[in-house]
């Protein structure tokens, strides 16, 4: 039974990825949307996570609150659409569809011949970006946590592989494939404002204590990488704006442990300035601070 329903979960979501890719846009859409309102109202624990969350970011509350959150739950869901139809989107059409900020940080930082490391929010559409990526020929490497049945890890994969993202699993040896894709002068995209491993770093995230991962600032230190906040805010038309942060260089002096310590807090600074500036469209549903 334990096999049966990972395996009846997959076969739920290829179903609704093939319909939402072939079925006109506008038709699956307002089924998507009209789920997400109605799944924004339910009185359960993820809602009142939202919730919570959404407050932290904002400082909204009563009527503005509850407009906020419904909001983030209509914005994950045009991220699943758009995911399920990014195969379609052919490359001329995503040059037409991103508009970016600041993109002369990224240009310098691949003159610099180090590779560079995007340090992302989970907020807007981060995978057109990646497909953007491509078409100016700079593509990406992400990480990706391995699922549960495999072939949904690998539907994951393929999807992005197809629209030149190049996909590591999250292993052990993950952090030696990230430097070597560095030392390649490529792109490495890591989601930064979530602590999976719960083993994270302790940083002061929009004045409450949280871990976030010290993956990005470890791997900068041992690669020599410059990090590069970065934001993929989704516009009305479901087009993306990326807005790229200065860089953030890890020092030479302390111990490797005290520089990834205060790294870390200087990406958690940054990533509270991009999440604040569009809070409807932070997609992280699980309890981020350590007092939830």
């Amino acid at each position: 039974m334990q096999k049966i329903k990972p395996y009846a979960f997959y076969l739920a979501f290829r179903t609704c990825a093939f319909l939402i890719k072939w079925l006109p846009a506008s038709f699956t859409w307002a089924i998507l949307e009209k789920l997400a309102v109605r799944a924004s109202h339910r009185d359960n624990e993820q809602v009142q996570t939202v919730r919570e969350n959404v407050a932290r970011i904002s400082s909204a509350n009563g009527a503005e609150l509850d407009r906020l959150v419904t909001e983030s739950f209509v914005s994950y869901a045009i991220y699943w659409h758009e995911l399920f139809r990014l195969t379609r989107i052919k490359s001329d059409d995503v040059v037409q569809r991103v508009s970016f900020e600041n993109k002369e940080v990224l240009d310098n930082a691949y003159e610099e011949g180090k590779g560079v490391i995007l340090a992302l929010p989970h907020i807007g559409n981060w995978e057109l970006a990646g497909a953007w990526m491509k078409t100016q020929h700079t593509p990406i490497a992400v990480v990706a946590e391995l699922l549960n049945p495999q072939a949904l890890f690998d539907w994951f994969t393929n999807t992005r592989k197809k629209v030149g993202i190049e996909v590591f699993a999250l292993t052990p040896d993950v952090t030696g494939e990230l430097i070597n894709a560095l030392h390649s002068n490529q792109a490495v995209g890591l989601l930064c404002d979530r602590d999976i491993s719960n083993a994270g770093i302790k940083v002061d995230f929009f004045g409450h204590p949280a871990t976030l991962p010290g993956g990005p600032a470890l791997i900068a230190a041992r690669s020599g990488a410059p990090i590069i906040p970065v934001a993929t805010y989704l516009n009305d038309d479901r087009s993306i704006h990326i807005v790229f942060d200065e860089p953030i260089r890890i020092g030479s002096e302390g111990s490797l442990r005290s520089r990834v310590e205060e790294t870390t807090q200087i990406i958690a600074n940054r990533l509270q300035h991009l999440i604040a500036a569009q809070p409807a469209q932070w997609h992280v549903f699980q309890p981020v601070w350590l007092d939830q």
